[in-house]
């Protein structure tokens, strides 16, 4: 029986230099991805498969835990309390990434504030859903702006440890996602047409 590889996402054997992107939250959400994905000490990974998704409540936003199929680069905790670069098969992200990327797609756009306004659901709806990432190495005490940031207050993010960056920049529903944005949007029509 030969190995399934679908939806795998490989490690490359060399790791790349670090990189840090600036805060250039005032450009648009394509001039940003345009810089990330042209800068060659990034790396991207397309086609990443969600296996599962965990959520937790933060004071001011939803910090999202996509389990994936395979591995990407990342630092992992060591017993001692330090990082080492190895493997993960964990994206952390937010409920702003996720509803930022919702509304670059006309077919999704419409739940950008729901995702925001309802975190509870983003499980449901990314659940067998695929990305694509792009990555900065960041070194420990560089500081880090967030490139998608619309906030004026885009304050560096300073890590004690060398982290990896990921942002998410595609991102295609499942079947279930599909099912739920249609009901959704279902319900939306009724409200608005209601007698």
């Amino acid at each position: 029986m030969a190995d399934k590889k679908e939806n795998v996402v490989t490690v490359p054997e060399v790791e790349t230099s670090v990189a840090a992107v600036e805060g250039i939250s005032k450009d648009s959400y394509a001039e940003i991805l345009d810089k990330l994905l042209k800068n060659k000490e990034n790396r991207v990974y397309r086609g990443i498969k969600i296996k599962n998704v965990l959520k937790k409540e933060n004071d001011d936003y939803t910090r999202v835990t996509l389990v994936i199929a395979g591995n990407i680069p990342g630092y992992v905790p060591q017993e001692d309390g330090s990082y080492k670069i190895g493997t993960t098969s964990n994206i952390y992200t937010s409920s702003f990434a996720i509803s930022a990327i919702l509304k670059q797609n006309e077919d999704t756009a419409m739940m950008g504030n729901y995702v925001v306004e309802h975190p509870e659901i983003i499980p449901v709806l990314l659940s067998g859903a695929t990305i694509s990432v792009v990555q900065t190495n960041v070194s420990a005490g560089e500081e880090y702006h967030n490139p998608f940031t619309t906030r004026d207050d885009n304050d560096a993010y300073v890590s004690d440890h060398n982290f990896i960056a990921n942002n998410i920049f595609a991102l295609k529903l499942g079947k279930i996602g599909e099912k739920f944005v249609d009901k959704v949007l279902e319900k939306s029509v009724d409200i608005l047409f209601k007698d």
